[in-house]
């Protein structure tokens, strides 16, 4: 009897498992769909999944400290998106990507085709931390356009329609909307290789409960250079409670340091790496990206594009303006001069023309004395030093 009770309990805690775990179709060039073939599916775990899903968005190189993962490499080859051969160019070129975030409804509400190409996320990660995922792939997709959003404004454009241009992303929550987008993304002319996940809806039970996130990765900063990103849940923090005041208070020095010359020196001695676009569509992505040009300049508009629609992120093109910096010691003022997008680079210009000038200066003084001496060696020597000389006697 306790056998059987304990297999009861191994076959229902298996079934809610699978009941909970997250469905993911993939539909690409390179896999037939029809709605009469039933989906063989495959059990990948968060991590793995979501290296498929980078992979596929094109962004793998952000995810790559989880590549050498258990299964991971294999879910990449099954479920990636295949470089195409040779003689699949012309068929696979222009083929696009589009990823479907769907909340709280089930694929058997919909009419989706079936596929062979489908796999589950078990355990599956929470709503949540799916919205979060999507916003991260967005902003390693395209850094410079969407690194300066924050997640709840970026997940609202997400939710309102698609983001994104070669790869869309786009989150919906009802049945009319998801079936439009299966029809848009997977009509027989459309250019995209679609991927749907179906998430479960977010819930009082689930957001309460600690469950397992998609891990650990990299993310685009607003100065280029990486750092992690940890989509772990943090546990919530109980309100604090209202103390006693506290009647002891002990004095504080005041500064008198100046609050532009702290924010100036904060803003230059943080590091500009990696390279960097000409123009920013708008002045504040143009200060969060160049940290208001190191403090060496300012975000200033360089050119507006009439031809431009006005909706078009182009149209505006903003740009830093270098200013040069003095510097006081003993009485002498030293000037520098800044260049670079974001005013990172020291202008050597001077120093360099300087030095070319120099040493163009000095061969040709050299060229000059050598020239002058072989110009002595090949004159004929004076009459007074060539007389009484002459050959060898002939003895007879």
């Amino acid at each position: 009897m306790r056998v059987t009770s304990s297999i009861l309990i191994s076959a229902l805690c298996c079934t809610v498992r699978l009941a909970s775990a997250g469905q993911v179709y993939v539909y690409d060039a390179s896999h037939s769909h029809t709605t009469d073939t039933p989906p063989t599916s495959h059990i990948l775990s968060p991590a793995a999944a979501r290296l498929v899903l980078a992979q596929r968005a094109g962004v793998e190189d952000y995810h790559s400290a989880d590549l050498n993962g258990e299964g991971v490499l294999n879910a990449i080859n099954d479920f990636g998106r295949r470089t195409p051969l040779s003689g699949e160019k012309k068929a696979l070129e222009g083929r696009h990507q589009a990823f479907i975030l769907v909340e709280g409804v089930k694929a058997e509400e919909l009419d989706i085709p079936s596929t062979s190409h489908t796999f589950t996320i078990s355990p599956e990660p929470d709503v949540r931390a799916s919205r979060g995922l999507w916003v991260d792939l967005v902003r390693q997709l395209a850094p410079a356009l969407y690194s300066h959003a924050d997640d709840d404004t970026l997940y609202e454009q997400i939710a309102g329609e698609a983001v994104g241009k070669e790869s869309l992303f786009v989150s919906v929550t009802s049945v009319q909307d998801a079936q439009r987008y299966i029809s848009h993304f997977l009509a027989p002319e459309s250019i995209y290789e679609a991927t749907f996940y179906f998430a479960p809806a977010e819930t009082k039970e689930n957001s309460a409960m600690t469950m397992q996130q998609w891990g650990t990765y990299e993310m685009p900063g607003s100065l280029s250079p990486l750092h992690k990103r940890d989509t772990q849940r943090r546990p919530q923090e109980a309100p604090l409670e209202e103390e006693a005041p506290i009647n002891h208070y002990l004095p504080v020095e005041a500064t008198s340091a100046n609050l532009n010359t702290l924010a100036k020196s904060n803003s230059s001695a943080r590091t500009i790496s990696g390279i960097l676009p000409a123009c920013f569509p708008t002045l504040q992505t143009c200060q969060s990206t160049t940290a208001n040009c190191t403090g060496h300049g300012i975000c200033a508009l360089a050119y507006t594009d009439k031809s431009a629609a006005d909706t078009s992120k182009s149209k505006h093109c903003y740009s830093c303006q270098c200013k040069p910096s003095k510097q006081t010691d003993n009485g002498r003022t030293k000037t520098t001069y800044w260049g670079g997008p974001a005013c990172q680079k020291k202008d050597v210009s001077v120093e360099f023309w300087i030095f070319a000038l120099f040493s163009v200066f000095l061969v040709g003084l050299i060229s000059f004395a050598i020239g002058q001496v072989w110009d002595m060696g090949a004159e004929e020597l004076p009459s007074v030093i060539g007389a009484g000389v002459s050959g060898p006697v002939k003895r007879s």
